[in-house]
């Protein structure tokens, strides 16, 4: 993915939300494995193995992100390491349809704060018509108003392609 040439994205692995909650949520484990109440801790290994686990998850778990440029959309899992980032590229040429079927609000707030790779509000679900009638749904954790926006550029980038 050529950078220069994005018109628009989201950069969710970046923003100080993320972050605070994976601290927030190793602090948690690490207070829980500190305080079992099991009196005399016989494997302490465990504790450091649990604790050295939950850094390297979540450190390194993938956040989703959407692009787009003048030919693709990107809906991508971007990770600091970049061998565990995947991006799934949908020419925009090939697409008749875009649209968010539905947006869902995770059902406790405490769920959705234990999944650092998902986002603080929803997770929408994108379905996109090909030109051959079929059809591809995708779950993403970006904000709706991230989404839209994407959509909005993604839609005329279409209406520019089949104009020509």
């Amino acid at each position: 993915m050529n950078t220069d040439s994005i018109l628009y994205q989201t950069d969710n692995l970046h923003k100080p939300w993320t972050w605070m909650k994976r601290v927030a949520l190793f602090l948690f484990v690490l207070l829980a494995v500190n305080l079992y109440p099991g009196g005399h801790f016989h494997y302490e290994w465990l504790r450091h193995a649990i604790a050295l686990a939950t850094v390297i998850l979540l450190l390194f778990i993938p956040k989703q992100e959407v692009a787009v440029d003048s030919v693709y959309l990107y809906i991508r899992d971007v990770s600091l390491i970049p061998f565990l980032s995947r991006s799934r590229k949908l020419k925009l040429s090939e697409i008749k349809n875009i649209r968010i079927t539905g947006l869902h609000k995770k059902k406790a707030e405490i769920m959705e704060f234990l999944a650092p790779g998902g986002n603080v509000d929803t997770s929408s679900r994108l379905k996109v018509t090909y030109r051959d009638n079929s059809t591809e749904r995708f779950c993403v954790s970006v904000s709706k108003a991230d989404l839209q926006s994407v959509l909005k550029i993604a839609r005329q980038q279409i209406k520019d392609s089949t104009s020509l």
